[in-house]
């Protein structure tokens, strides 16, 4: 088992035995994996998965990626993998690299009670343990091992580096809604346009009379938005419409670059 893959399990462990000591409720966030792969590991487990729909009087541990936790409070909050070479991402852009910063703030201020950041190699460029040792205590986890659970979790899809990025200009536009929120074009966009996008663009596509209500591709949505077409923006919302036209002229940016 990998040196990531140990923590993950030790966090589990950890959290499970403050349960049994009178913590109420716990959350496992990791870093570096999209939502539809903790979804998988979590299955694996046997744990519930953070959202919007999750009781926690129902669930007292739950695991979740970082942005999900938007909402929620726990006693406990251990935040997994926060490697340099995760956060933050490192195919994500210069300028965009602030959506990773505060998805992260927003996990690290979940916790009523204690927190808890492993890593491995070398942490997160967000933090700098150096300066703010009166917060964080460092410590080795070998030095709290807890007894092993046998998770055989998922690993993260590999991402393409940017040289074979741009051999593949404009493939997010022939891009079904779910094919891009699992593609690396999909990072740091928010929950709710990731919401809109799944719902709207399905693939198939949906028309009545003049007026698109749901488009096949990524390409025949942004498009359609690009034209100004007040139709279009009623169905995304002001918003999203926004988030929508500012992600496309960021991809199309990539495209060209």
């Amino acid at each position: 088992m990998s040196h990531f893959n140990w923590s993950r399990t030790h966090g589990i462990a950890f959290a499970q035995q403050m349960l049994e000591e009178g913590c109420q409720t716990a959350c496992i966030a990791v870093c570096g994996y999209s939502s539809h792969e903790i979804r998988v590991w979590a299955e694996r487990v046997g744990l519930p998965v953070l959202s919007g729909g999750v009781s926690l009087e129902d669930q007292r541990l739950v695991v979740s990626d970082l942005e999900q936790t938007k909402g929620f409070e726990f006693d406990l909050v251990w935040v997994a993998n926060a490697s340099a070479d995760v956060l933050p991402h490192p195919y994500s852009l210069e300028d965009e690299q602030h959506r990773d910063l505060a998805r992260l703030y927003v996990v690290l201020t979940r916790a009523r009670r204690e927190l808890y950041v492993s890593y491995s190699g070398v942490v997160s460029r967000f933090f700098a343990f150096d300066k703010c040792a009166d917060v964080f205590a460092a410590d080795d986890l070998r030095r709290y091992a807890l007894e092993r659970v046998d998770l055989q979790p998922t690993r993260p899809r590999a991402i393409a580096p940017e040289t074979q990025v741009r051999q593949a200009a404009g493939a997010w536009e022939k891009m079904t809604g779910e094919a891009f929120l699992h593609s690396r074009y999909a990072i740091g966009i928010s929950v709710d346009l990731a919401r809109k996008i799944r719902e709207l663009v399905d693939g198939k596509g949906l028309r009545r009379g003049t007026e698109w209500k749901k488009w096949r591709t990524m390409g025949d949505a942004c498009a359609d938005l690009s034209r100004q077409r007040i139709q279009s923006r009623r169905t995304w919302g002001p918003e999203m419409s926004v988030q929508l036209e500012e992600l496309a002229s960021l991809l199309s940016a990539g495209d060209s670059s």
